[in-house]
């Protein structure tokens, strides 16, 4: 069943990197537009400034400083594949937001970077 909330785009089905559990479904960020969409979902200010007020948290996952593409964590995968297993050297460095606690989306490290130099919209 699809998300009836347009803020969702490019979600998919994520898994806790702790324990494997199903999560609520966390966003995909893949555009500054999407990271936009999300700020004023969580009710941070749009220069991100204090986040924390909003119960906003961040957990940097991962091995590889890449953007190919093999990120997040997924435990449905083999441990032999890149996204199977957290210790995997080729599993890329994401972000993973929180608020309260919960997971709410994942954005690839050198994608967020690239966003900040403003190379990438």
């Amino acid at each position: 069943m699809a998300c009836s909330d347009t803020d969702h785009e490019m979600i998919g089905t994520r898994f806790c990197p702790e324990c494997g559990a199903k999560l609520v479904s966390p966003a995909r960020i893949d555009s500054t537009e999407q990271l936009q969409r999300l700020a004023r979902k969580l009710g941070v200010r749009p220069d991100w400034h204090e986040p924390d007020e909003q119960e906003v948290t961040a957990l940097v996952l991962g091995n590889s400083f890449d953007n190919a593409g093999f990120w997040p964590y997924d435990p449905r995968v083999p441990e032999d594949r890149c996204v199977g297993s957290l210790d995997s050297e080729c599993l890329e460095m994401y972000v993973e937001l929180r608020q309260a606690g919960e997971p709410v989306a994942h954005i690839n490290l050198a994608t967020l970077l690239a966003m900040a130099c403003g190379t990438l919209s």
